[in-house]
């Protein structure tokens, strides 16, 4: 695999989406070996496209695991002020809920519209969040 600091968002998609556990891991090395002046691993973890969101998407649980046991930061969220949990959420990916909220993520947050976890539960007819 080719490294770059910033591998194309296409990329690093296909790494997260198809559980391609070692590859992420390479990745994370690189960015943790990047100059301090640059951020390395938390900055790329805290970016767009924002990893963690993209895996909670997906439902891949292991680079959730990866990217939280890094360090990450579990309250990231998108402009729309989503969080992981909430990604994870609107694409039906209930296992990686499970997980977000099991490694603390936020259950009663809301985005930036007031959208909460229990209306997208309602929303899903995932009666087994309320």
């Amino acid at each position: 695999m080719e490294i770059s600091s910033t591998p194309p968002r296409a990329d690093l998609e296909a790494i997260i989406e198809q559980d391609r556990l070692d590859e992420f891991r390479i990745l994370m090395d690189h960015w943790s070996g990047l100059p301090s002046w640059t951020g390395g691993l938390q900055k790329r973890l805290a970016s767009p496209p924002y990893p963690l969101l993209l895996a909670a998407r997906s439902g891949s649980i292991c680079i959730i695991d990866a990217i939280l046991d890094a360090g990450g930061n579990i309250g990231v969220t998108d402009k729309a002020g989503r969080p992981a949990l909430f990604h994870a959420m609107m694409a039906g990916q209930w296992d990686a809920a499970s997980r977000l909220v099991d490694r603390g993520a936020d259950i009663h947050c809301r985005s930036k519209q007031g959208t909460s976890s229990l209306m997208l539960a309602l929303r899903g007819d995932h009666r087994a969040w309320i």
